[in-house]
């Protein structure tokens, strides 16, 4: 699907622009979107928005999930040492 595709395109393009917390990335940047959007003219509409918000939602439940997994790998490692 075309439309897939350019979506995967554009993602290419913003999937850098993350807003930082002490512990890592905490939100899409969605003014840097529309700034890509902008500039290589892709729309920024509902369905585009849409699509960045779950993109956006499972890049984020992915890093906390592997961030308790390294905290659980790490007190085990923690743990055998002493």
């Amino acid at each position: 699907n075309d439309e897939v595709d350019e979506f995967i395109e554009y993602w290419d393009y913003v999937s850098s622009q993350w807003i930082m917390g002490p512990a890592g990335p905490i939100a899409l940047n969605y003014g840097a979107c529309k700034v890509v959007s902008d500039a290589i003219d892709y729309p920024f509409d509902d369905v585009t928005l849409l699509r960045l918000r779950v993109l956006e939602n499972e890049v984020l439940e992915k890093i906390r999930k592997d961030g308790e997994r390294d905290n659980q790998h790490s007190n085990k490692s923690e743990g055998s040492r002493q």
